[in-house]
């Protein structure tokens, strides 16, 4: 057999491993462009916040910041209001290696580029085909804003991954619905929660289209399973930090609605925030 088949044999053989090669090669020089230090950046200024909490979890001091901060946090004081999982991820990083964004970025490179890649081509591989599953890896191998977003200390990265492998679940318990699927699927979208509450806009879609999809063959308890394990992931953290923040949530109504008191970041005085979600 010439040469140039054999490429082509290869290549046809191995383009998701190749795909994925390349996802995590593009995304290694972007780490190391945003560098070992943390600062304001278009589109990723969170990053700011989410350092911040990181080293003020490895203070010991949980998750609060040392000055008022955006959008209604005192400073020296719980907030729920930020993702619990990824500043903890952070300090995990911070702990073992020092305080070395690079290394964070570097991880979330590796990730982003090869979890993405295979999320995205088994997902397209159980709704269209293999041709498809590779286009769709392909796309996301080289889209710039996963390849931004990837090196940025940002949830995003985790956050899609965990959404992803959450739709893959669901395609999965379309096909063979059983007790392990669904406590995957809830532990999956749990884990999304716990990164960005947003995940819980995405959870009643899900959840909707499975009904649908299942339609005589769903029972109540199906339902429930997933549900009670995203509870039992979730709330822990939001209520923790409220009971430890409950003493300042009165400062923080009189402090926000008195005239003549310094409103903190960019709320006006009208403003008072519910408890933590």
């Amino acid at each position: 057999m010439r040469p140039p088949f054999v490429m082509v044999k290869f290549l046809r053989r191995h383009s998701l491993a190749l795909i994925i090669f390349i996802a995590v090669l593009i995304r290694i020089p972007a780490a190391l462009y945003l560098g070992d230090q943390v600062t304001a950046l278009p589109g990723i200024h969170d990053q700011i916040s989410y350092n911040a909490l990181a080293k003020s979890i490895l203070a010991g001091n949980g998750y609060q910041f040392t000055q008022d901060w955006y959008p209604f946090t005192p400073a020296n004081t719980p907030t729920a209001h930020w993702s619990f999982l990824y500043p903890l991820y952070l300090a995990g990083v911070y702990g073992l290696v020092g305080f070395h964004p690079l290394v964070a970025r570097l991880v979330q490179a590796v990730v982003g580029g090869a979890l993405v890649c295979l999320l995205l081509y088994a997902i397209g591989r159980r709704l269209f085909d293999r041709r498809v599953a590779l286009l769709g890896a392909a796309l996301s191998a080289v889209y710039a804003y996963f390849i931004y977003y990837n090196a940025a200390l940002m949830t995003e990265t985790f956050f899609i991954v965990a959404i992803l492998l959450s739709l893959y679940l669901a395609l999965e318990l379309k096909e063979k619905p059983s007790v392990t699927g669904w406590a995957a699927f809830g532990f999956s979208m749990g884990v999304a929660a716990l990164l960005r509450q947003t995940a819980f806009l995405v959870l009643p879609v899900i959840l909707a289209w499975l009904i649908w999809e299942l339609k005589g063959r769903i029972r109540l308890w199906n339902l429930l399973v997933p549900l009670l394990v995203i509870a039992l992931l979730v709330l822990p953290w939001p209520t923790s930090i409220f009971y430890c923040s409950i003493p300042t949530l009165a400062m923080l109504c009189t402090r926000l609605t008195t005239p003549g008191l310094r409103p903190i970041g960019k709320l006006t005085k009208w403003s008072c925030p519910s408890p933590p979600i």
